[in-house]
């Protein structure tokens, strides 16, 4: 994860069901959009902040995710993250 400006992130509860989340609160709540449990939409700054993170990773183009809802967005970011994670040999 990039640092971020000051975006504010929905306070959604745990959405890993471990218990207790050990998620920024960025990751809960792309989770919650994943999962559908998020009503809000995400703010022009979410989505900026969400293809900026894709674009970190090594073969993931934001241009295949500007005109996504933001279900597959968050979702193309989880990805992206455990893309990056796998190439880095920590999964």
């Amino acid at each position: 994860m990039t640092a971020q400006p000051n975006i504010t992130w929905p306070q959604v509860p745990c959405q890993c069901n471990r218990g207790t989340c050990i998620c920024p609160p960025e990751e809960a709540a792309l989770r919650a959009w994943v999962k559908g449990n998020q009503t809000t939409s995400m703010t022009a700054e979410q989505r900026t902040w969400c293809l900026d993170e894709i674009a970190s990773v090594e073969g993931f183009d934001p241009a295949d995710y500007e005109h996504l809802p933001d279900d597959q967005l968050a979702r193309g970011v989880l990805n992206a993250w455990t893309e990056y994670c796998r190439d880095k040999g920590l999964l």
